[in-house]
């Protein structure tokens, strides 16, 4: 039943990011007075399908739930003679007429070029707006994050304790220095520790980056200098011994106090633009690496994006949408790419036609389009097979 469950809210997010996109399209459009014939929510037979008294549009909800699409009156026909045109159905001989007896203004093939690029390119910028949204509201839901402060309770006997260092010292700067063999090997200076505590704090980092170096002999020792705030000085070495025949440091005698709390607005914030960049940087970078073996090897499709968005549910609300967020993004940045059938296609040959001022010839740009559409069908199965492989 999980597993209905899990396809269902994956089929029904893949297709509200597919209508978010066919949205920019259908808005900008109606802005520019370009006719919209249908707007389908779907894809197959029409289960639902309405156009409202003296509206222009057809709404449509279609029985396969994978995206929609938005239907300009745009592309000239080709001639038709009688015999053709009565076997054409209801539809495109609506089709037809409307083509014929519009107005050029009201066709995509009719208003100013930077108008189509704007129509063409309203719908990836919805997805990357969508995609920032979601990262914003993942940020919002994250769970309460955890964290250590520059508090500690430090053990009575224990070096720390010997060296001064008491269980109501707050620590507001710190260093050190890692001898190995009579060498320094590493050193850290004037790390502060006061200010914004962030998930992992400097004094937390301090002492285990510091204990991170492996010692080699019993002689080795870590000098740690620590000023707390209130101007007092703690100053002790950390030595090395041999347990177990394995070499490590003395304990230092401390328990971290660790913390909980909310990220603030302004972290929420910050974290969604941090995870904008970093999602659209990883998602350019893997477009790059999908044309090499190892990066197709990760290439998923339907099935890959179902079972990320089982586990990103099972995971959490913030989880869920970081995914979805990291797809909307995809969607973009994919459909950008110059490859005929795609948005960035159209958009390129509409610049080229603009700089030159003459139309690419349409035989040319037909046969290009349907090259590019048989293979992104032909990547489509791949990756599908890919993934059904990948299961057992």
């Amino acid at each position: 039943m999980q597993i209905v469950i899990n396809l269902i809210i994956a089929l029904i997010s893949l297709c509200v990011l597919i209508v978010i996109h066919e949205f920019g399209h259908f808005i900008t459009a109606k802005i520019f007075r370009v006719y919209v014939y249908e707007f389908s929510i779907g894809f197959g037979p029409a289960l639902y399908s309405k156009r409202r008294k003296n509206k222009e549009t057809k709404f449509s909800v279609r029985c396969i739930p994978l995206g929609g699409y938005c239907s300009m009156i745009g592309e000239d026909l080709p001639e038709f003679t009688e015999e053709e045109y009565n076997s054409l159905s209801v539809n495109d001989k609506e089709l037809v007429d409307l083509t014929r007896s519009l107005p050029p203004e009201r066709k995509l093939n009719g208003i100013a070029r930077w108008k189509r690029i704007i129509i063409l390119i309203a719908g990836v910028t919805l997805n990357f707006l969508l995609g920032y949204v979601l990262f914003f509201f993942s940020a919002v839901s994250m769970p309460l994050t955890y964290g250590y402060s520059n508090q500690v309770t430090v053990s009575e006997n224990s070096l720390a304790y010997d060296s001064g260092w008491r269980s109501d010292d707050v620590i507001a700067s710190g260093s050190y220095v890692v001898y190995i063999n009579n060498q320094i090997a590493g050193e850290r200076k004037n790390v502060v520790t006061e200010g914004d505590v962030d998930y992992q704090t400097n004094l937390y980092r301090l002492i285990t980056e510091a204990a991170s170096y492996k010692p080699i002999g019993q002689d080795d020792y870590i000098h740690f200098t620590l000023i707390t705030t209130e101007d007092k000085e703690i100053v002790f070495n950390l030595g090395a011994t041999t347990v177990n025949k394995e070499t490590s440091w003395n304990a230092i005698g401390i328990t971290l106090s660790a913390y909980t709390r909310k990220t603030t607005v302004k972290e929420w914030f910050t974290l969604s633009g941090d995870l904008f960049v970093q999602g659209s940087s990883a998602l350019l970078k893997g477009i790059g690496m999908m044309f090499t073996p190892e990066g197709f090897a990760q290439t998923g499709g339907l099935i890959s994006i179902f079972q990320m968005s089982s586990q990103a549910t099972s995971i959490g609300l913030y989880y869920y949408l970081y995914l979805w967020g990291l797809i909307s993004v995809n969607l973009a940045i994919f459909n950008l790419l110059p490859f005929p059938g795609l948005d960035g296609w159209h958009i390129l040959v509409n610049i080229i036609e603009g700089i030159t001022r003459r139309e690419l010839p349409k035989k040319f740009k037909t046969v290009m389009s349907t090259i590019g559409m048989v293979l992104l069908f032909g990547l489509f199965i791949v990756v599908t097979f890919k993934d059904i492989f990948r299961l057992f």
